[in-house]
């Protein structure tokens, strides 16, 4: 049985599909959410009942909304739900949210491409974002002259681990962001080159890419 270091947040829906890795959870980062109160989200959730569509881009995202919605006693759910890939749209759903759209491949670049399939010209949508978001979306929101608010519910922070992993029992590393990529690099170093290394979408590989020439 292999061993993998994993560096996400959650190693569940990775571990459902890998029941033959030995999984040594290490997250590199953690996820603080901006409180409800702050004044950019009060006005972003005051504009809450003219929003036609939710682009909810991960599982994080989907969970600080959600956590802000209740904390303001908003429940009207009524709008186009459209989500990052699937598990970004099976937490939507065990929230009790109907999911229109799932876009794919599970990156800004997939969502454009389903936007562009969408009459979108008397809609506003809302894009609950991470402070290390890409601006792909937004210029093309822009560039297209459709309305939307893009706020950020959440910054992600680099976590050092109290004990440093045994490389030597470990075969795979798991990279889930291009934020584990960079905070393994700073807190670790060169990435070893005698691990197999697998990064959890094409952001993640291309970040990888980068940094190892070998990958």
């Amino acid at each position: 049985m292999k061993t993998c270091l994993y560096l996400g947040t959650d190693p569940k829906h990775f571990a459902e599909k890998q029941p033959y890795c030995r999984i040594i959870h290490t997250p590199l980062i953690r996820i603080e959410p901006r409180p409800v109160t702050d004044s950019e989200l009060q006005q972003a959730y005051v504009k809450w009942p003219h929003y036609t569509h939710l682009i909810v881009t991960s599982k994080q995202s989907g969970r600080v909304l959600f956590d802000h919605l209740g904390a303001l006693q908003i429940g009207e759910l009524d709008k186009t739900w459209i989500a990052v890939g699937q598990i970004t749209a099976q937490h939507l759903v065990e929230r009790g949210v109907k999911v229109a759209h799932v876009a794919t491949p599970e990156t800004q670049e997939g969502v454009i491409a389903l936007l562009e399939t969408l009459d979108l010209q008397h809609s506003t949508l809302f894009c609950p974002k991470s402070s290390l978001s890409r601006p792909l979306l937004e210029s093309f929101l822009k560039s297209k002259a459709i309305a939307y608010q893009a706020s950020v519910l959440y910054d992600t922070h680099f976590v050092k681990p109290v004990f440093e992993p045994n490389w030597e029992h470990i075969d795979e590393i798991v990279f889930t962001s291009p934020s584990t990529v960079s905070a393994f690099i700073q807190i670790f170093g060169e990435i070893p080159a005698d691990k197999v290394c697998t990064p959890i979408g094409p952001i993640t590989a291309q970040a990888l890419r980068e940094k190892i020439t070998r990958y």
